[in-house]
């Protein structure tokens, strides 16, 4: 096990002498432990990360709905299906989280016989579904659309 790795911080201080605008490494230890500093995710970085690029835009979720042999997945939990379902349209149900895609990787030949076929993903928010469009497409789907969340499928 490591030991704790001491690192001295920026802090601002009533001394300007102590005011230094970079975080401060100790050379000795910055040789014995290296590190890396990372910065906080921008908007701009969080508009282009995978789980945000990989939502389908509601032209695409339409068209691919609107096709033959189309399936509507919601992946949310039970209580969130009693709570409230998507009343436009038939959807089927596979209880999918982000840490146990269980259900979804056992049910889904079942469930979706056909691999070439739309998949429309949808959860609460859209993290679960993005999720089990991973899975789906690790499983041989070619058409899994992640639609987001229960809320953004209001022109369906």
């Amino acid at each position: 096990m490591r030991a704790a790795i001491p690192l001295l911080r920026h802090t601002r201080r009533a001394t300007p002498s102590l005011f230094h605008p970079l975080p401060i490494r100790h050379p000795r230890i910055f040789a014995t432990y290296p590190c890396t500093y990372r910065r906080a995710p921008t908007i701009h970085s969080l508009q282009n990360s995978t789980m945000a690029s990989s939502q389908s835009t509601p032209d695409e979720v339409k068209a691919a709905a609107d096709a033959p042999g189309a399936t509507i997945l919601d992946v949310r939990t039970e209580k969130e299906l009693q709570e409230q379902q998507l009343t436009t349209r038939k959807f089927h149900h596979l209880s999918c989280h982000i840490d146990d895609c269980s259900e979804l990787m056992s049910r889904a030949e079942e469930l979706l016989p056909d691999k070439d076929a739309p998949v429309i993903v949808f959860c609460r928010s859209g993290r679960r579904a993005g999720k089990a469009k991973e899975v789906l497409e690790q499983k041989g789907y070619t058409r899994v659309l992640n639609a987001g969340g229960l809320k953004d499928l209001d022109y369906l």
